[in-house]
């Protein structure tokens, strides 16, 4: 009997203790900082070049802050289990926050990671700081085949990008139970360049197969989410000059070592003669960089590669197509943030896969909107990472639990008597930020936003109407005290008037909300001169009826906005037939007309339609006029001010 148990007992210890992707190895406290030392580290850091509206707006929030270097189990490219590591970090309250996926952009060295508080170019972690001095729990991984990571970076690589980052999100989540710090139950996943498409890896994977996290918003700067088609065939192979050949080296070097095959035994197979010293120094032996590699991209390989590189079927081909992560059923809230001026990630990535993960939905669902590729500016590749870092925090900071200050954290725990959240009313084409206490006067004091070079610049206009498409710091001024806020334009979606309005009753319109039922919704009714004319809530699953019998008869944009979309249609409102609301009555020679809406004209007329009296410009509920008898049947037709009009028969 004892026989026949050993086995299945072994088996289970076995299963019971080995270890699983996500598994929390250790935890390194890495950073301990006053608000003082933060400034401090701020000051340092090397060579990025901080505008100075991103520089006080750091200054602002700056707080203590306490980081961890996590070292965990995760898998590689071959599903091996490996050691990686990454960075939490957190400002030191005592309030509920919520959390954020962060991932870096590209590496220049191994040891410019996360977990190692650097970033590219020496440039400190200034992502991750911002983020947490927002008001974020942060977790960043470092990637595999960086930092302590063995072996080589896989650069690009969606699979272990994914799953080296959901990892990460994994053992976050066990070291900060164990820590016992107040949290919000929600999820964020942002990262820029490389960092964007790691962002869309970890979506597409999470979605697809690991199914951990329900992420509340996505927001993904400038990546290269179609490797294989925008990036390298209608981009890369069709230009000369290239500002970051190096990125093309990092992932021929990658593919290679996780068995996409570039050459057979040496990388001087394929690297031309007079870069093959460069090439080994750089990536061979590890030495980083992001500048060393020729402008003339192609000379850096030799002609027989570049041919087996350009024909339709080779093995580099298949590791950008595997590492495509652009076309995925995404049912995330998702924003693609862009530059139209970048050379090094073509922006048509974000708009491909908006297209793409938009025609995932039937026509009518609105949720589709969710999915957006939105234009931060003329920007080069280098310069966008501000506006998309600005931009993130806005859409973060203005969905998350604990409110755009976590004011509503801090009340719940009692450590603040600040003012309650501000309230944003998320129209983009009417923006409104005001305090939820009616009695309280919000005024913006500035805005200011990014020139070409992404040096702060202050914005003339203080209406956030005005603004165009783009990324913002406002500062706002409550009782002498001043408040600075992350605020990102986004152009209203443009939609067909049968996306909206699914069924047009007498007098009323009919707001589809298919696809966002559980969201509650503003609709808000502007003039051809954008004036406001209708605004109201609506309620989670309320079906909405809007009544235009009190509009003017004119073209309208009819705006929706919910929790996740901001759309608007031109809409025209037409004459209608009104009933039963006119009176005719006779005194002598005299008709007089009465109704419950000002009437603007007045046409009578016989049977035959000739006309016996006319009037216009009258603006009035009651009119007497002599009118000619006809010892007939006449026809009395009011136009009403709003365009509506109503007729009725009498004998005269």
């Amino acid at each position: 009997m004892r026989k026949k148990l050993f086995a299945p007992l072994v088996l289970f210890s076995l299963t019971t203790f080995a270890q699983q992707p996500g598994d929390l190895i250790s935890a390194e406290k890495k950073m301990d900082d006053s608000a003082s030392q933060v400034l401090q580290r701020m000051a340092g850091f090397g060579k990025i070049n901080l505008p100075n509206n991103v520089a006080d707006f750091f200054q602002y929030l700056v707080k203590d802050l306490e980081g961890y270097k996590l070292t965990y189990w995760t898998t590689d490219h071959n599903d091996k289990l490996v050691k990686a590591h990454g960075l939490v970090m957190f400002p030191k309250v005592n309030y509920a926050l919520s959390t954020v996926l962060l991932e870096h952009p590209t590496a220049d060295k191994r040891e410019n990671v996360p977990s190692n508080l650097k970033s590219t170019r020496e440039g400190g972690f200034i992502l991750d700081m911002l983020y947490a001095l927002n008001g974020y729990y942060v977790v960043s991984p470092d990637y595999l085949g960086l930092g302590d990571s063995p072996g080589v970076h896989p650069y690009a690589d969606a699979k272990t990008e994914a799953s080296a980052s959901l990892d990460m999100l994994t053992a976050a989540d066990k070291f900060l139970n164990e820590k016992g710090v107040k949290r919000y139950n929600e999820y964020f996943l942002s990262g820029y360049s490389q960092g964007g498409h790691a962002t869309m890896s970890v979506l597409k994977y999470n979605t697809e197969k690991y199914k951990r996290f329900n992420f509340k918003q996505v927001y993904a700067g400038a990546g290269p989410y179609d490797l294989s088609q925008t990036t390298y065939e209608d981009y890369l192979l069709k230009i000369e000059d290239y500002p970051s050949s190096a990125f093309i080296a990092y992932i021929i070097n990658g593919a290679q070592n996780i068995g996409y095959k570039q050459y057979e035994n040496s990388f001087t197979e394929i690297i031309a003669p007079e870069f093959q010293e460069t090439y080994k120094k750089h990536v061979i032996d590890e030495e980083g960089g992001l500048d060393w590699g020729p402008v003339k991209w192609k000379s850096l390989f030799k002609n027989d590669y570049l041919v087996y590189a350009t024909s339709p079927n080779n093995r580099l081909r298949d590791f950008l197509i595997q590492s495509n992560v652009y076309d995925f059923h995404n049912t995330t809230p998702t924003t693609m943030s862009y530059t139209t001026s970048d050379q090094e990630i073509p922006y048509q990535n974000a708009l491909k896969t908006e297209k793409v993960q938009r025609g995932y939905y039937p026509w009518h669902d609105l949720s589709k909107y969710k999915i957006n590729a939105t234009n931060l500016g003329p920007f080069s590749h280098s310069v966008g990472v501000f506006p998309w870092l600005i931009a993130s925090l806005a859409k973060f900071n203005w969905h998350r639990e604990g409110g755009l200050f976590n004011w509503t954290a801090m009340i719940n725990s009692k450590t603040s008597t600040q003012e309650p959240a501000l309230a944003f009313n998320k129209s983009q084409l009417h923006p409104n930020i005001a305090s939820t206490n009616k009695n309280v006067d919000i005024e913006i004091t500035s805005i200011s936003g990014f020139d070409n070079n992404a040096k702060s610049r202050k914005i003339v206009t203080k209406n956030l109407e005005e603004l165009k498409e783009g990324a913002y710091i406002v500062e706002l001024k409550h009782d002498n005290q001043i408040y600075k806020i992350a605020f990102a334009k986004e152009n209203s979606t443009k939609v067909n008037p049968s996306e909206l309005i699914s069924e047009a009753k007498e007098g009323s319109w009919l707001i589809n909300k298919r696809g966002i039922e559980n969201e509650a919704i503003h609709i808000n009714i502007f003039d051809t001169q954008k004036n406001l004319v209708f605004s109201n809530a609506f309620d989670k699953n309320q079906e909405i009826t809007i009544d235009f019998s009190k509009l003017n008869t004119n073209q309208y944009i009819l705006e929706l906005v919910s929790q996740s979309v901001s759309l608007h249609t031109e809409i025209e409102r037409k004459p209608m037939e009104i009933k039963d609301q006119l009176t005719i009555s006779t005194n002598g020679e005299e008709l007089t007309l009465q109704s419950t809406r000002e009437i603007a004209e007045l046409l009578i007329s016989d049977v035959q339609g000739k006309t016996l009296m006319y009037k216009n410009s009258l603006s009035s509920k009651s009119i007497s006029t002599p009118v000619q008898k006809t010892n007939g049947v006449i026809i009395a037709k009011v136009t009403y001010t709003n365009g509506d009009f109503e007729t009725k028969k009498i004998v005269w």
